[in-house]
């Protein structure tokens, strides 16, 4: 009998330290649950996917391009969601009218023993990425492929269109899991049948592997060989869905960002590490330019990590700070993890679900409406109260660890729901 065949989707990946942490621990819960399975992955720069996850099969993206020309990127894309929509709505197999290479893709979809939408934060339709997404699990539904989706973040869907297409996906979902209880409701809403339905924490809580060594290292380049005491951060340049001027609100919180990091000096002698999360690649501009942009503006409150760092280091260093106060959820994750207590600006709800579950969701702001005072409070408290957190999150991880065994219970447990 030949092995289980089983594809990812939904993965954004070595792009992000965030997302390649989560796609580490999706491969991993797989590769756990059902060994011997044969793992694909579908991903817009297989080749960069290849270096950094070797023992999986990389097939392209549908749809896919590289032009440097943004208007052409996205006419390709589109063609190429267009013809494999109409393959499924006539629930066709072949993927005809697409390339060789996302005919390929597209066949891998239909044919798979499983299809998994990789852990994350991609089922909302604030991302373009979405009906890329949807598309995809799309091809494995309408075939009758077994589609579970590993703990994500679910919704708001602000457009008919998108939610009532993840509705037709999710509902015959042999399991959905969602990483906090905000996205549970969302999931009703789609009509998630509730025995498939669970919330398992971010699989991002359980990669806790930190390299401390060579943080050390890069703070002595960064800040000479006394190394001040840091307060971590980092940016994320929201869009502001629904704002009457989302570039005004963007700068607005990249000022309030440069001005709470000079309050923090101020009232506690400690300086703000501006980090990057994002690494830059063809077709696509990591995160570089906006951290910088906003650590000048901090001026000596502020270090400035030109680096893209892998998760491991950048685990390493951010478990060097006294507290963390970041925007990004994967660096405030790594922090948790590390025993470094955070103070997060949330963007979204996933942010204040988790740490909600983190048992900090008292130190949360919104991106939208945050006052640099209130926020540099809240860190000079986390750095007043750090062993009492650092106690806190010892006991809320070894609470957290049981439910990677439980995960694998249910994923287990669905797929085999699923069988004839």
């Amino acid at each position: 009998m030949s092995s289980m065949q089983i594809v990812i989707v939904g993965i954004n990946g070595a792009l992000n330290s965030g997302d390649q942490t989560l796609c580490e621990a999706t491969i991993r819960l797989l590769r756990e649950t059902f060994p011997g399975a044969q793992l694909s992955g579908v991903h817009r720069s297989p080749e960069l996917q290849e270096r950094f996850f070797p023992g999986v099969k990389w097939l392209p993206q549908i749809g896919v391009s590289y032009s440097e020309h943004r208007i052409a990127r996205r006419l390709t894309n589109l063609w190429g969601l267009g013809i494999a929509a109409a393959n499924v709505a006539m629930g066709l197999r072949q993927g005809h009218g697409l390339s060789a290479s996302a005919r390929g893709t597209y066949q891998a979809l239909a044919k798979a023993d499983l299809v998994v939408g990789c852990a994350g934060g991609w089922l909302e339709d604030h991302y373009v990425s979405i009906w890329t997404n949807l598309v995809q699990l799309g091809i494995a539904s309408v075939n009758r492929v077994p589609v579970f989706i590993a703990p994500q973040s679910i919704g708001p869907f602000r457009r008919a269109l998108s939610r009532e297409a993840a509705r037709r996906i999710l509902s015959r979902a042999v399991g959905v899991t969602a990483r906090e209880e905000i996205s549970l409701g969302y999931a009703r809403e789609l009509d998630v049948a509730e025995e498939r339905l669970r919330v398992f924490p971010d699989l991002a809580l359980f990669e806790r592997n930190a390299d401390h060594e060579q943080a050390t290292a890069l703070l002595h380049r960064l800040c000479g060989p006394d190394v001040p005491l840091l307060a971590g951060t980092t940016l994320m340049p929201w869009t502001f869905p629904g704002a009457s001027n989302p570039a005004a609100e963007l700068e607005a919180y990249l000022e309030k960002v440069a001005a709470t990091a000079r309050l923090v000096y101020q009232r506690t002698g400690m300086k703000t590490l501006f980090l990057r999360q994002i690494r830059d690649d063809k077709g696509h501009t990591g995160d570089g330019g906006l951290v910088r942009k906003v650590a000048e503006r901090a001026g000596d409150c502020g270090v400035f990590c030109p680096d893209y760092l892998e998760p491991a280091l950048l685990r390493g260093v951010i478990a060097r700070c006294q507290v963390f106060w970041g925007t990004r959820l994967h660096s405030n994750i790594f922090a948790a993890t590390q025993r470094v207590p955070v103070v997060a600006i949330a963007y979204q709800h996933k942010a204040m679900g988790i740490m909600k579950m983190l048992g900090m969701g008292d130190y949360v702001v919104r991106i939208e409406d945050f006052d640099p005072t209130l926020l540099a409070g809240l860190i000079q408290d986390a750095m007043e109260r750090r062993e009492e957190w650092r106690g806190v999150l010892d006991r809320r991880f070894a609470d957290l660890q049981p439910e990677w065994g439980r995960l694998q219970e249910f994923l287990a447990q669905s797929v085999g729901q699923a069988k004839p």
